[in-house]
């Protein structure tokens, strides 16, 4: 008789997840919306730029395991990284064709924009190097790939304003 295997979900990891997703959404509040930030919220908002994003790929690194066959890897991640990466890149990519010309933000075509958003991680970079690095990490077989990319990163934006 087979015995089931419980998962086991750690409510501090959902907790680490929605502070991150809170931090990345008031951080994007202010830079993307021309609103003053000389004053506190702008030095508040460098502050949390700097390790907000690093905070998802930490706890993807710790959460990533190797008990998954190559196909049902690159199945969950194309479900939960590249096909969300690729409806957003789509979605924008219209909205800019659509209101382009009244925001100043044209797009040339939509195949030549797609096209770059695929070779350049034009949009939403972070879930295309989420998936590039979870690639490499599972051939590698190297859980601490990811950790300490995301390390990597997170000690390069400390030194960027």
């Amino acid at each position: 008789m087979a015995q089931s295997i419980q998962k086991v979900r750690f409510n501090e990891v959902d907790i680490y997840k929605g502070i991150a997703i809170l931090l990345i959404i008031y951080g994007h509040c202010f830079c993307s919306f021309p609103i003053d930030l000389k004053g506190e919220i702008g030095s508040i908002q460098v502050y949390i730029a700097k390790f907000n994003l690093n905070m998802f790929f930490v706890i993807s690194g710790v959460l990533f395991t190797f008990k998954d066959t190559w196909k049902e890897f690159l199945v969950k991640k194309w479900k939960r990284l590249v096909l969300p990466w690729l409806v957003f890149v789509v979605l924008t990519i219209a909205m800019r064709i659509v209101a382009g010309s009244i925001t100043n933000n044209h797009v040339e075509s939509f195949p030549h924009e797609l096209f770059l958003a695929i070779t350049t991680a034009k949009y939403y970079w972070f879930l295309y190097a989420l998936f590039i690095m979870m690639v490499f990490t599972k051939a590698l077989k190297n859980k601490w790939f990811v950790l300490s990319a995301a390390l990597v990163l997170g000690l390069n934006r400390l030194g960027t304003n």
